[in-house]
């Protein structure tokens, strides 16, 4: 509608114009307590812990089989190839170079090797090019599951007596888990018992099917250097059903049922009888002691 003669648009002034639809808003933003970093504060917060142990106490933190050694990006290919041939075993994830390694300038490489062995390429990989820092870390030790024993009467002068504890330990498993010895095999490189045991399957008896249960255990000194105390850990037991009778067999699908890698929990006691068998004692997580 046109304006009623006699009126018009007020004027502009300074502080009323039209507002410009090009213009940005604005929005001004106040940060306090600011302070700058400087660059060994900046480097300590990037480090992450590997946890590397030197020199333990006891191997109630760290495991006897497992080596940790950091070393520095650019030398990590020679220190890997001159691994090649030795009787250790590397973790392939440990190889994989983080965002963290590649700010810090240093990898963590993760070795298994015979807790007989483990002290001695300790010292040895100290004095590689390269590395920063070796020692022990955490392993497949579980102290729930880890029995502390005098060790007199299982050694054959400084080496542990392998026929006696494979006999030992699988005369116990057999009776808790009313199962039968079937295979014990040494790994070479980690030191670690295999036990395979068998039994006739609960799971429709009248089809003869055969539970084949593996069992891994670990048996080394207590704490790194001399020592008169061994401890055992063993694995909780992973069992599997097989159709091993005569003639046709069915073909069985072994599924976890919501366990990892199909353990069962339940071994029926047989921490406790290898804890009664050896005369020995049980990890008091509580009170962080042997009791």
């Amino acid at each position: 509608m046109p304006l009623a003669k006699g009126l018009a648009h007020p004027p502009l002034t300074e502080n009323h114009q039209r507002p410009d639809p090009n213009r940005q808003a604005v929005t001004e933003v106040n940060s306090t307590d600011n302070s700058d970093l400087s660059e060994k504060e900046f480097q300590e917060s990037q480090t992450t812990d590997d946890g590397i142990v030197v020199s333990p106490k006891d191997f109630t933190e760290v495991s006897p089989e497992s080596i940790g050694v950091r070393v520095k990006l650019d030398a990590i290919a020679d220190f890997l190839k001159n691994l090649k041939g030795q009787d250790v075993e590397i973790s392939l994830s440990s190889l994989a170079i983080t965002c963290d390694a590649l700010r810090a300038g240093e990898q963590t490489i993760n070795i298994s090797a015979d807790p007989d062995r483990a002290a001695a390429l300790i010292a040895k990989f100290k004095s590689a090019p390269g590395v920063v820092a070796a020692g022990w870390t955490t392993g497949i030790i579980e102290m729930d599951r880890t029995v502390r024993f005098p060790a007199a009467g299982w050694r054959d002068g400084d080496r542990l007596n392998r026929e006696k504890v494979v006999a030992t330990i699988s005369n116990v498993l057999a009776t808790a888990l009313s199962a039968k010895l079937a295979t014990a095999a040494w790994n070479s490189s980690t030191g670690k018992l295999t036990l395979t045991l068998k039994r006739p399957s609960q799971t429709f008896p009248s089809l003869d099917l055969t539970d084949t249960i593996e069992v891994t255990a670990l048996v080394a000194p207590d704490k790194p250097g001399a020592s008169d105390r061994l401890m055992l850990w063993i694995s909780n037991p992973a069992i599997s059903t097989a159709d091993e009778s005569a003639g046709p067999k069915l073909n069985l699908a072994n599924d976890s049922g919501g366990d990892e890698e199909g353990e069962q929990k339940d071994d029926n006691g047989a921490v406790d009888a290898l804890t009664r068998e050896l005369k020995g004692q049980r990890w008091d997580a509580d009170k962080s002691a042997w009791k």
